[in-house]
């Protein structure tokens, strides 16, 4: 299998974005004058201020830039295969979210010190509850094997009026076409 590297960087936007949906911190005491969404909302209190919610409760964005490129791949060239059905190795499982690993020694190969362990493991362990993507998710079987995986994980599609984000939640975790929380 080859090396997959990891491009992952902290986004401004981001930070906008939890500062325009938490606003004041008291904004739950307020008055509710609007509502966009499902299970995952947005509120617009009376003092002006938004909210993001995640099942009725306050979700605070803690988000990265994703964008996994295999070695000798590149979206200029044309090149970058999708990664939520890359299978380099055809043993089944989908590469990148399940079967990548920190190169500990960076000789390009995977040791026996080094276990398989997928981004989503790993984005996680970095406090990681949302990723931005640049492209469309494509295989919606990635997000039904995460679903099955987990008996506590709820997954939800709503479709919030700001700025046209399609959210899908997982295991209180989102994911967009342009925002995806976990």
């Amino acid at each position: 299998m080859k090396r997959i590297f990891l491009y992952v960087k902290l986004i401004i936007p981001m930070v906008f974005l939890t500062a325009l949906f938490f606003g004041d911190t008291m904004a739950a005491e307020q008055k509710i004058i609007e509502k966009r969404g499902g299970k995952v909302k947005v509120v617009k209190y009376k003092d002006g201020s938004w909210q993001l919610l995640v099942n009725d409760k306050p979700y605070f964005i803690r988000g990265v830039v994703f964008n996994p490129v295999n070695i000798g791949q590149a979206p200029d060239d044309a090149t970058q295969q999708d990664w939520m059905d890359e299978d380099d190795n055809q043993d089944g499982i989908i590469d990148i979210p399940y079967q990548s690993w920190l190169d500990k020694n960076k000789n390009n190969i995977r040791d026996d010190d080094e276990p398989l362990e997928g981004d989503f493991s790993l984005l996680k362990k970095m406090g990681v509850n949302t990723i931005r993507l640049y492209h469309l998710p494509s295989n919606n079987s990635l997000v039904g094997d995460i679903y099955k995986s987990d008996k506590n994980t709820e997954i939800f599609i709503t479709t919030l009026s700001i700025k046209s984000y399609c959210v899908i939640c997982i295991r209180n975790t989102v994911f967009a076409s342009l925002l995806v929380i976990f």
